[in-house]
């Protein structure tokens, strides 16, 4: 979560990076370079981890030294979701049908909406029916930062006070939160009733999709038990208190360590 002084050199970073370009337009500063150089940039210049590469796995190492890989039983499931994720940055709805046909044979895309919004993210629903296993699943999939809109939700970085149903409750990254109410509102009805039909319910998202993905999680557990969560690249959003009641039903995933 960006708090205090993070906020303002986000900010100035920003404002930097995009000083760099001519007459920057929002294409400019929405594009893939853009957000790269930010990355490097805030590392950089804020943080521990970019100035010294060799923290992070450092990190994950156990009592012998070695950095632990994930279980051969969630590999399978992490190659899927990524795939999953990198689909919502498709221009169209009818790209991302083109592509989810061949990368996921069987499955449905049921809702795709991609807006340019700072209260709205974007996100796509997919079904895959039984397979001879007969196991159901429903995927809703929440895109990371691409445009102008997405970067108002990240900057909303107040920590704000959350409550959930039984108890749990801690802080939260505002901005996110409040998509992910947004969205709790407009899907939450579609995932329950697809839940109490037998689909396995899993939330997917890269980067503020991560992050809006982990909350909505955290919203719809009371409704739905067995909700999964799949984050990748995903952003400090929550406190220690809330992290620890989603612990055992969100995957996050951060170059390269599960």
């Amino acid at each position: 979560m960006l708090l205090g002084n993070d906020v303002i050199i986000a900010l100035q970073l920003i404002i930097k990076l995009a000083g760099k370009l001519e007459s920057p337009t929002p294409k400019q500063i929405a594009s893939t370079s853009f957000f790269a150089g930010l990355y490097y940039m805030m590392g950089e210049t804020a943080g521990l981890r970019g100035r010294n590469p060799e923290l992070e796995p450092a990190v994950h190492k156990d009592a012998a030294g070695l950095v632990q890989s994930p279980s051969p039983e969630i590999m399978p499931i992490l190659r899927q979701t990524a795939f999953l994720a990198r689909l919502t940055y498709q221009p169209t709805p009818t790209d991302v049908q083109r592509i989810l046909q061949h990368g996921l044979p069987g499955s449905i895309l049921i809702q795709a909406e991609l807006f340019e919004s700072s209260e709205s993210p974007s996100y796509i629903l997919v079904c895959k029916p039984g397979s001879d296993s007969g196991v159901k699943e429903a995927f809703l999939v929440i895109r990371g930062t691409s445009n102008p809109a997405d970067v108002l939700i990240d900057i909303n970085a107040e920590g704000v006070e959350v409550s959930l149903p039984g108890g749990a409750g801690g802080m939260a990254h505002k901005g996110m939160l409040t998509a992910a109410q947004w969205l709790e509102q407009e899907m939450g009805p579609a995932l329950v009733q697809l839940y109490t039909k037998g689909y396995k319910v899993n939330i997917i998202g890269h980067s503020l999709g991560g992050g809006i993905a982990v909350l909505l999680t955290a919203l719809m557990r009371p409704k739905i038990s067995t909700v999964k969560c799949y984050g990748f690249g995903t952003p400090a959003c929550v406190d220690e208190n809330l992290m620890l009641s989603l612990i055992d039903c969100v995957y996050s995933v951060v170059n390269r360590d599960s």
